[in-house]
């Protein structure tokens, strides 16, 4: 099972990135192409059995990547111990099989296994797979490289209505798209979240029944609550009932993001600032912070009492201040140079004010960058995922592998 927890400085890995051994070809005819997009030789995908599988990398260096087909196995938890054995911890292993068995999936988890998936497999799961697989394959990086996968960012607006569930909705977008990293959506705010209005999606009540009970709160459980925008991202989020009054239960929020960060490679939750002293382990286990904050005299006092809040309770994130200029009519009540000096920190961004665009995104259902993809506003944003994450839009690899005979 490969171990994500990398270091940020490492030897280069110089194993193949990936090999696959499916028994169809019907199931090899949706690889081919997925890993042609990521300039890999088709020969990558074989024909063959767990127990071919398993000969062949007794002989070779395990790739960083493997797929690997489990019919037919009369046993798979078990026959898969001797392909566990030759590959190690540190490659990264999907198991294909045509058994729908809860207590299976969680044996070949338990085994080592990264990720079962049930035939007969779709291009959008099996890409989806592969793109998680293979940010965690390739995590290790040096100084200055992008992040290991399981990243997690914590968004939280200093007053209501600031903009920071904008801000999360879209950045989530840009990794997801145009970085095309495994990204999951988490909007806290149970009855206002704005999440699925961003993207023009049902909610679903996932998040109330998960954030209920601490024993249901499992990788199968959050694969079927979540709800799909696109190949790589997906959103939990409510939108429950005024009338219904509802309390979190700090384990089953803790299982939640623990499950949440482990299926995803980028993991952005919003948090709506009335929950920040209730749910203090969410921050403590955030990576980054944004404070999305304005230039207004009592915004300046809620951004000095949060970042001293912020401080003490996840003293190993990494804090960002982002001032939206978007927010009211662009009256500042506190200039820029006192509002830093009130702070004592810098702003790390400034959204610049575009209603236009925010107000047709609205009206048409869609995210910004799909209305003006290079707007001042966009392209900030932009930015900050970059920043965050240490992601440009992926390029195409251009090298030439084969299996080692």
């Amino acid at each position: 099972m490969a171990d994500t927890n990398t270091k940020t400085k490492a030897k280069e890995d110089t194993r193949e990135p990936f090999a696959a051994f499916v028994r169809d070809d019907a199931t090899a005819a949706i690889l081919v192409p997925i890993v042609e997009d990521y300039g890999w030789q088709k020969k990558r995908v074989q024909r063959g059995t767990l127990e071919n599988a398993t000969r062949a990398l007794g002989i070779m260096e395990p790739p960083k990547l493997l797929v690997v087909d489990l019919e037919k196995s009369e046993n798979p938890a078990d026959d898969m111990s001797a392909l566990l054995e030759a590959c190690g911890d540190q490659t990264f292993i999907i198991a294909l099989g045509e058994t729908n068995d809860v207590q299976l999936y969680r044996d070949l988890i338990s085994a080592g296994v990264n990720d079962y998936i049930l035939k007969p497999v779709t291009h959008d799961i099996m890409a989806s797979a592969i793109s998680k697989g293979f940010l965690a394959a390739n995590a290790t990086v040096v100084d200055g490289g992008p992040k290991t996968p399981n990243s997690m960012c914590t968004v939280i607006g200093v007053r209501g209505g600031i903009g920071a569930s904008l801000l999360a909705a879209t950045v989530s977008w840009i990794i997801a798209n145009e970085f095309k990293r495994q990204t999951a959506l988490l909007d806290l705010d149970i009855h206002f979240g704005t999440s699925a209005l961003s993207f023009d999606i049902e909610p679903g009540r996932g998040l109330a029944d998960a954030l209920e009970d601490p024993t249901r709160v499992d990788e199968l459980f959050i694969e079927r609550a979540m709800v799909k925008v696109n190949e790589n991202l997906t959103i939990l989020g409510s939108e429950m009932p005024f009338e219904e009054t509802f309390e979190a239960d700090p384990t089953a929020l803790n299982n939640l993001v623990t499950v949440l960060k482990k299926k995803s490679s980028y993991l952005m939750v919003d948090l709506p600032r009335g929950l920040a002293g209730q749910h203090s382990h969410v921050l403590e286990e955030s990576n980054d912070i944004l404070v999305v904050t304005e230039l207004a005299l009592a915004a300046t006092r809620d951004t000095i009492r949060f970042l001293g809040f912020l401080k003490n309770v996840a003293p190993k994130a990494n804090i960002h201040v982002v001032v939206n200029y978007g927010h009211g009519v662009g009256i500042e009540e506190v200039s820029l140079r006192d509002f830093e000096t009130s702070i004592e920190a810098k702003i790390n961004w400034i959204l610049p004010s575009d209603p236009k665009v925010i107000l047709n995104a609205v009206k048409k259902g869609k995210v910004l960058p799909e209305i003006s993809k290079d707007s001042k506003l966009v392209r900030t944003m932009r930015q900050i995922a970059q920043d965050l994450t240490g992601f440009k839009k992926r390029p195409k690899q251009k090298g030439k592998w084969s299996l080692k005979k």
